[in-house]
C-alpha cells in the first residue's frame, strides 16, 4: 500500500514537470476579444476614475459660486442688522439716552468695517468670474480627457500596425533567406552570403518578439487606463484618422486663442483682483513700509498677469508650425513608402535572376521597413498636433484658476 502511494506521488510530479506552464496560465488571458471605438474608449474613460475626477473639478467650481452667494447673503443679512442698529441708536438718542445710543452706534461702526464695501465688491466679482469660467473649465477638463482617450487609443493602435509591419519584415527576411539557401545550392552565392542570410532573419525574428512584447504592454497600459480587465484581448476598430490640415491663418489662431484660453480669463481676473488690493494702501505714504511691499506684490502679479498673452501667442505659434512640418512629413513619408515598396519589388526580382548581390536586397527590405515604421510615427504625430492645436484655439486644456 505504501510502495503504490509512493509511485502516484511520483507520476503526479513527473506529470507536473512536463506539463507545459501554459496549460496554468491565468485564464484572464482567454478572455473573448471584444470591439473598442475611439467613441468607446472616451466613454470607458468618462466612467472610470478620471471622469470622478472631472466631475470634482466642476463640483469644485459650483462650490465656488455658492459660497460666494452665501458670503454676500451673510453680508445684506450684516447690513440690514447695522441699519437696524442705527435706528436703534437714534431713537436712544432722541429719548435721552445717548450714552446707550453712542455704545450702539460704536457697535455698528465696528461691525460695519468688518463687511467693509471693499469685501462686497470682492465676493461680487469673484462670484462672476467663478460663474463666467464654469462652462469653460468644464470644457476644458473634458478636452484633456478626449486628448488623453484619443492619445492612448492612437497609440496602441499605432503600435500594433508597427508589429504588423515588422511582422511583414520578418516575413520577407523569412523569404529571401530561402531564395539564399536555393541560391546557395545551386552554387550561384557564396556561403558567406547565407550565413548572413542566417543572421538576418535571426535578427528579424529577434525584433519581431521584442515588438510583440512592447504591444503587449502597451495593451495592459491601455486597459488599465481604460478600467478593462488587465489581460482583456481588444480589437480597435478605429484606425488613426488622418484629418485635414485646418485652413485657418495664423494670424487668426492666435487672435482665436486670446479670446477664448482659460489662461486669458484667470490672467485678467487675476490683474484685477491685484489693482484692488493695491488700490487699499493707496492712502498710505508712498514712502512706508506696507506701501511699498504692497506696490511690489501688486507690481510683480501685474508683471505675471501680462506675460499669459505672450504666452498663450508663443504656444499657438510652436504648434502652427509643429503641425504644418508634420504635415509636410506625412505626405514625404507617404511617397517615400510607395517608392521603398516598388523598389523592393524590383530588387527582388532582380536578385532571383542574379543581377544584384544579398547585400542589396537586404539593404532594401530594411529600408522598406524602416520608411513604413516612419510614415505611421508621422501619421500619429500629426494627427494628434492637430487635434491638440484645434483645442489650444478654443478654451484649451487647462482649467482657469479661482
Amino acid at each position: 500500500m505504501k510502495k503504490r502511494s509512493i509511485l502516484c506521488l511520483a507520476v503526479t510530479i513527473a506529470t507536473l514537470m512536463v506539463t507545459p506552464l501554459a496549460a496554468y496560465a491565468d485564464t484572464k488571458s482567454e478572455l473573448a476579444p471584444i470591439n473598442v471605438s475611439l467613441a468607446d474608449a472616451n466613454e470607458m474613460m468618462l466612467k472610470g476614475v478620471q471622469g470622478q475626477l472631472l466631475e470634482l473639478g466642476k463640483m469644485g467650481d459650483k462650490i465656488v459660486i455658492t459660497s460666494a452667494s452665501e458670503g454676500l447673503r451673510e453680508i445684506r443679512d450684516a447690513q440690514q442688522s447695522i441699519n437696524q442698529m442705527n435706528q436703534a441708536a437714534l431713537q436712544l438718542s432722541q429719548t435721552g439716552y445717548t450714552a446707550s445710543a453712542a455704545a450702539i452706534t460704536a457697535l455698528a461702526d465696528e461691525y460695519r468695517s468688518q463687511i467693509s464695501g471693499a469685501s462686497k465688491t470682492d465676493t461680487e466679482r469673484l462670484k462672476k468670474y467663478a460663474q463666467s469660467i464654469l462652462e469653460p473649465n468644464d470644457k476644458a477638463r473634458h478636452n484633456a480627457l478626449s486628448l488623453k482617450s484619443t492619445e492612448m487609443y492612437y497609440t496602441l493602435k499605432s503600435a500594433e500596425e508597427g508589429l504588423a509591419t515588422v511582422r511583414e519584415s520578418y516575413d520577407l527576411a523569412q523569404t529571401i533567406y530561402n531564395q539564399t539557401q536555393k541560391k546557395y545550392s545551386l552554387g550561384t552565392v557564396s556561403k558567406v552570403d547565407l550565413l548572413k542570410a542566417e543572421l538576418d532573419l535571426a535578427e528579424a525574428k529577434d525584433k519581431l518578439t521584442s515588438t510583440e512584447n512592447s504591444v503587449k504592454q502597451a495593451r495592459m497600459g491601455f486597459n488599465m487606463l481604460f478600467g478593462y480587465e488587465l489581460m482583456q484581448p481588444v480589437n480597435l476598430t478605429d484606425s488613426i484618422a488622418v484629418p485635414t490640415l485646418p485652413s485657418i491663418t495664423l494670424d487668426d489662431a492666435i487672435a482665436k486663442a486670446l479670446e477664448n484660453r482659460n489662461e486669458i480669463r484667470e490672467a485678467e481676473y487675476a490683474l484685477d483682483a491685484a489693482e484692488r488690493a493695491f488700490s487699499s494702501y493707496t492712502a498710505y505714504p508712498s514712502t512706508s513700509a506696507k506701501y511699498l511691499q504692497a506696490k511690489a506684490k501688486y507690481l510683480g502679479s501685474k508683471s505675471s498677469c501680462e506675460m499669459v498673452p505672450a504666452t498663450v501667442e508663443q504656444d499657438i505659434r510652436t504648434q502652427y508650425d509643429n503641425m504644418h512640418q508634420l504635415y509636410d512629413a506625412l505626405q514625404t513619408s507617404a511617397k517615400s513608402v510607395a517608392n521603398a515598396k516598388e523598389t523592393l519589388r524590383l530588387t527582388q526580382l532582380q536578385y532571383n535572376s542574379g543581377l544584384v548581390t544579398y547585400n542589396v536586397v537586404q539593404q532594401v527590405r530594411m529600408l522598406y521597413e524602416s520608411s513604413v515604421l516612419s510614415e505611421e510615427s508621422a501619421r500619429l504625430s500629426y494627427a494628434l498636433a492637430v487635434e491638440k492645436f484645434n483645442m489650444s484655439i478654443d478654451v484649451g486644456t487647462n482649467t482657469a484658476g479661482i
